[in-house]
């Protein structure tokens, strides 16, 4: 090793802590003990990253409250299979307390993909409330896709029939199809804090308040499964007493 290469090395090793410069000429010196040198760095270390996240956040949050000039500064479209996953994942990631989905078809790899972050979010305390299109519970592998989420701590419940597909995290953005027609168009709109975003929290409120919750009965037998769908149809209980051939009750 070059000398300059040798002086700076050895500064790098006093500036972290793992060595010290006896006094006097020439110079000399000595190593810390590992362990006391070790820890030392890694709490340094740790404090660093503290005070780099206690940054993001207040970095985040003034931009969040900053005033919207304008229509464009509300909404983004984002266009395209790989960007509209990527939103979804991102702003799945950013959820601090809470993600309200409504899901249903079509879907943009021509059926449900698995939703690692959400599984991600729900283990570090996210809350997450689902209403899904009854439709989709027929299929078996959506239906196990669905009860693992469950089973992970989603609130999932069901309307027999749903068409406004939506993601809504911490009640600040919401993500949205360009359209609600039948085609998947593979374009989104991503609404910020504004009046439109109101409109659509209030939206998955209502429907909310009218779906039929299905967490139990995902881990039910199959019998329990169809009267849920007669449920989740609109059907009143003496009908489906009727329907399943139970014994109308007292």
């Amino acid at each position: 090793m070059s000398a300059s290469g040798l002086t700076r090395a050895m500064a790098n090793l006093i500036e972290t802590g793992l060595a010290t410069r006896l006094p006097g000429r020439p110079a000399r010196y000595v190593p810390a003990p590992p362990q006391v040198a070790l820890d030392a760095l890694t709490t340094r270390r740790a404090e660093e990253l503290d005070r780099l996240r206690a940054l993001t956040r207040s970095l985040a949050a003034r931009y969040e409250d900053a005033p919207r000039g304008g229509p464009g500064d509300l909404v983004e479209l984002i266009e395209g299979g790989p960007a509209v996953r990527h939103h979804i994942a991102q702003i799945q990631l950013a959820a601090r307390e809470e993600v309200l989905l409504i899901d249903c078809p079509p879907y943009l790899a021509g059926g449900p993909e698995h939703n690692v972050e959400e599984m991600q979010a729900l283990r570090r305390g996210v809350a997450y409330r689902t209403i899904y299109h009854l439709p989709v519970l027929d299929d078996r592998a959506r239906l196990a896709q669905i009860a693992a989420y469950t089973e992970a701590g989603e609130d999932a419940r069901t309307l027999p029939d749903v068409r406004m597909k939506m993601m809504i995290t911490d009640r600040r953005m919401a993500l949205i199809p360009l359209s609600f027609e039948a085609s998947e168009t593979g374009s989104r709109i991503l609404v910020h804090r504004s009046p439109l975003l109101d409109a659509l929290i209030a939206c998955f409120d209502m429907l909310w308040d009218r779906a039929t919750p299905i967490g139990a009965a995902l881990h039910a037998g199959h019998r329990d499964r169809e009267m849920l769908a007669l449920l989740a149809s609109g059907m009143k209980d003496a009908a489906i007493m009727r329907s399943s051939g139970s014994p109308s009750a007292p």
